[in-house]
């Protein structure tokens, strides 16, 4: 199995991203459709994974304040779980976040079921537990990258 994380580089990826989020967030977990894509879809940089040139993932990360960064949307068709489609995608997202020299933290909301997942890229809790994307539990999580200067 060949793992392949790459940017959206045109239209046709985008619409890939888009339907694998459609997929596993409207679908799956009745998002609905208005909440799924957002004004923000302009602002993020759109990425793919793909498992033998067959998309199985994507995810998105924007720049969230002057020194953060915000991955959202991270998405594994059911098919793909499992596999480490999801963890190469964070990395990805995570090496292509690290050449922005300003960011110093990167942040998250995870569905309370990937907590263990975000926590061993090295992710923690911080503040209250939250509904969202419908009647999701929620918990933010946040990141302080290594290259961190002291401030």
């Amino acid at each position: 199995m060949s793992i392949e994380i790459r940017k959206a580089q045109n239209k046709f990826d985008y619409a890939r991203c888009v339907q694998v989020r459609t997929i596993v967030f409207t679908i799956g977990q009745n998002v609905p459709p208005d909440r799924e894509i957002d004004p923000e879809e302009d602002n993020a940089i759109h990425f793919l994974a793909l498992v033998d040139n067959v998309v199985m993932g994507a995810g998105r990360w924007r720049r969230y304040n002057a020194h953060s960064a915000k991955i959202e949307r991270l998405a594994v068709l059911d098919i793909g779980r499992g596999k480490g489609i999801g963890k190469a995608l964070m990395q990805g997202i995570l090496a292509d976040i690290r050449k922005t020299d300003d960011i110093r933290d990167v942040i998250l909301g995870a569905q309370d079921h990937a907590i263990p997942f975000y926590g061993s890229l090295g992710f923690v809790i911080y503040g209250d537990a939250y509904m969202d994307g419908g009647n999701i539990p929620h918990r933010d999580m946040r990141l302080v990258l290594q290259n961190e200067e002291a401030a």
